[in-house]
């Protein structure tokens, strides 16, 4: 069974759908709003009330290739490096 998400506010529309190891975020803007975008910074809140930065293994400072071991990876608040892969659906737009 599969169960979504959503809310919307401010021209931003977000979507969480979860799997069994991770939650996947889909973000939709609206147009005039995407032409400078260039991240987000994405918090959550836990079942007590407090809330935390989702991290980010991509950060501006540290690479992370091929050859960066676990013990390397550093992850970062997206407050400081903000999700930036974007996988923009225009053709689905009206």
């Amino acid at each position: 069974m599969t169960s979504q998400t959503t809310q919307q506010a401010d021209g931003l529309t977000f979507a969480a759908y979860p799997g069994d190891g991770a939650v996947l975020l889909a973000f939709d803007v609206d147009q005039g709003l995407g032409q400078d975008l260039a991240g987000f910074a994405v918090e959550y809140t836990d079942p007590d009330g407090k809330t935390f930065p989702v991290l980010n293994r991509l950060s501006f400072t540290q690479a992370i290739t091929s050859a960066t071991t676990p013990e390397q990876r550093q992850f970062i608040p997206t407050s400081e490096a903000p999700l930036q892969k974007f996988h923009w659906f225009t053709s689905l737009r009206t």
